[in-house]
C-alpha cells in the first residue's frame, strides 16, 4: 500500500464520506449518493404531463412551454438531505449528479423538444461570495452535460440581493422577487428555446421573475426545470 492511499484510508476513517441523503458511510470514495437512496429517488415523472403541479404554478402568469422537477421534496426525506448538502454544506458533486441524472430522465423527451441552451438561476454577487458558488450551476452543468446542451451562465444575472424567500411566506413572495434580474449589457442571445433551471420550486415566484425578463426583453421562450419540487 503507498503512503497517499494509506493516508487516504486514514482522513476517511476520521472524514468517512457520508450520503446526503441517509448519512450512510459510502463504501467507495467516487459515490455521491449510497445505492439505496438511488434506487429510492422519489421521482414524479411531471415531464411526462404537461398539466403537472410545477406547470400549473405558472398558469396565467406568464407566457411559457414546459415546466416539470424531478424529485418530490418531503420533509426529513432523501431529497430534502441531498438539498440541504448542495446549498448549504459545500457538496457541489451531488448537485452535479443531480442534474446528470435529471439529463438522463429528460434526453429524448417531448419535453426537451427545441431547447438549446440552459440557464441557471444566477446567485447575487455578494450571495455568491459567501456561498463560494451557485447550487443551481452546478445542476446546470451536469444537465448539459448529459443532454449536450450549452450551459449559458453569463446571459443574465441577479442585480437586486433580495432577502431569502424561505423566510417570507405567500403573496409576498412574489413580491420579493419583482425585477431582481436584468440581461447582462451586450448580451447577444436572441430567438431561441430556454430551460432555466433551479434546485427548489416551491411557489415558482422566482423562476417566473427571470422567466418574464427574458420573454419579454428578448425573443427567446422559455421552460422551467428542478431538481426538487414542494408541491
Amino acid at each position: 500500500m503507498t503512503k497517499s492511499q494509506i493516508l487516504s484510508n486514514i482522513l476517511n476513517s476520521l472524514y468517512p464520506n457520508l450520503c446526503p441523503g441517509c448519512n450512510a458511510v459510502l463504501p467507495n470514495t467516487e459515490m455521491v449518493i449510497c445505492g439505496h437512496c438511488e434506487l429510492n429517488l422519489p421521482v414524479t415523472d411531471y415531464h411526462q404531463l404537461s398539466e403537472n403541479p410545477v406547470a400549473k404554478l405558472f398558469w396565467g402568469k406568464i407566457d411559457f412551454v414546459n415546466a416539470t422537477s424531478f424529485l418530490k421534496f418531503n420533509k426529513k426525506g432523501i431529497v430534502q438531505g441531498m438539498m440541504h448538502q448542495l446549498k448549504y454544506h459545500g457538496n457541489k458533486r451531488i448537485g452535479e449528479f443531480l442534474g446528470y441524472k435529471f439529463g438522463e430522465v429528460l434526453h429524448n423527451s417531448s419535453f426537451m423538444e427545441g431547447i438549446n441552451g440552459i440557464i441557471p438561476l444566477p446567485l447575487h454577487p455578494r450571495k455568491l461570495v459567501l456561498r463560494g458558488y451557485n447550487q443551481s450551476e452546478y445542476i446546470a452543468i451536469g444537465m448539459s452535460k448529459s443532454l449536450n446542451i450549452p450551459l449559458l451562465n453569463h446571459f443574465v444575472e441577479r442585480a437586486v440581493n433580495n432577502i431569502s424567500q424561505t423566510k417570507i411566506a405567500g403573496v409576498d413572495r412574489h413580491q420579493n422577487v419583482q425585477n431582481i434580474f436584468a440581461l447582462r449589457p451586450n448580451h447577444t442571445i436572441g430567438n431561441q428555446h430556454l430551460l432555466i433551471v433551479d434546485d427548489t420550486i416551491t411557489t415558482g415566484a422566482t423562476l417566473e421573475s427571470l422567466g418574464r425578463l427574458i420573454t419579454t426583453q428578448t425573443n427567446c421562450r422559455v421552460s422551467f426545470a428542478t431538481i426538487a419540487s414542494v408541491v
